[in-house]
């Protein structure tokens, strides 16, 4: 059942907003992300600049996270992993016009993967100045365990 929803929601939401203008294109939407246990929905943004008509360059980020009954042998009761992408993508469009867009892409970048505790956390304190006066910020960060980064290399088919 679980499955058949995050298919339900990435169907119904896969494109949330695209736009074209003066030779820029903006993307959001939800992607499937590879994370420890199993694939999860992510948020995905993307911004590319037209070279010509067919050909773009771009950016893409990708973030998505997945909490965890398990310690991976660390002092913790419950883990979470946050799972990000930040990828440089060039992009094909082969057919662009009213009725049909065909595409492809090529994406590579870094995939950051960030094991924290959320139920133990300490106390940072952000400094900012602002018209002469000095604001103080405190938040509760939780603490990290581990961090790993990976090279990320992907292609795909965009057909619409």
């Amino acid at each position: 059942m679980k499955k058949a929803l995050y298919i339900l929601v990435f169907l119904l939401s896969g494109n949330i907003c695209f736009a074209q203008k003066d030779k820029i294109a903006f993307y959001g939407g939800v992607e499937w992300q590879p994370a420890i246990r199993q694939y999860q929905p992510a948020i995905h943004l993307n911004m590319r600049g037209y070279i010509n008509d067919r050909i773009s360059l771009g950016a893409a980020l990708s973030f998505t996270s997945e909490k965890h009954a398990e310690n991976f042998g660390y002092l913790a009761d419950r883990t979470r992993s946050n799972h990000a992408t930040l990828n440089f993508l060039v992009q094909n469009d082969v057919i662009n016009n009213d009725k049909v867009f065909f595409s492809t892409y090529l994406s590579t970048g870094l995939y950051f993967l960030s094991l924290v505790n959320p139920d133990e956390t300490s106390t940072q304190t952000q400094y900012n100045e602002v018209d002469g006066m000095w604001i103080v910020n405190q938040y509760e960060v939780p603490r990290k365990l581990n961090r790993d980064l990976f090279y990320n290399i992907q292609g795909a088919l965009i057909f619409q």
